[in-house]
């Protein structure tokens, strides 16, 4: 996306993963599973950054990483496992604080990973702005630096929604 104000022009590059039929109720609630897609995610962000080395962009590239359901958690995962903390200043999710069916010791464990990391916010976390939108009242706002509760309307049109909105926020 391109956008121009005060006479000047900004860039906002797009990179999408989608990890496919893996991804499924059963497979995406495997610990396992959710611990290789967010160690991608983590050498997605290097390589994308890689492309940015030799640019005027360079010295203040970063990625913002937005997910969707269990794909927000996989974004935190991936954020604070990055040997280049200041890869990611910027984390959007949505729909993220919801239970998940635990199948595995794995999984719990990741889940309760997170949250002790992200309530206390520590090292590998202070630096990042967490953006938090959900069509629930119950988001944690001891967490996140911002929470916006969104109602969800009639149909399946609410994610198409958040994610134009996401996508204005970001260009303006």
């Amino acid at each position: 996306l391109q956008s121009a104000r005060d006479g000047a022009k900004m860039t906002l590059d797009y990179f999408t993963l989608d990890p496919g039929s893996e991804w499924s109720l059963v497979g995406g609630v495997a610990g396992s599973r959710v611990r290789r897609y967010a160690s991608f995610v983590g050498a997605a962000v290097t390589r994308i950054l890689e492309l940015y080395r030799n640019t005027r962009e360079s010295a203040t590239a970063s990625v913002i990483l937005i997910g969707h359901g269990l794909g927000g958690s996989v974004a935190k995962m991936a954020a604070t496992s990055l040997s280049n903390p200041s890869s990611v200043q910027i984390i959007v999710t949505v729909n993220t604080e919801t239970q998940y069916l635990v199948l595995d010791r794995d999984m719990e464990a990741i889940l309760a990973d997170l949250e002790s990391e992200w309530s206390l916010r520590l090292e590998k976390t202070r630096h990042l702005s967490l953006v938090t939108i959900s069509d629930t009242p119950r988001v944690s706002e001891r967490v996140a630096d911002v929470s916006v509760p969104v109602p969800r309307g009639s149909g399946g049109t609410w994610c198409r929604e958040m994610v134009s909105r996401v996508n204005r926020a970001l260009v303006t």
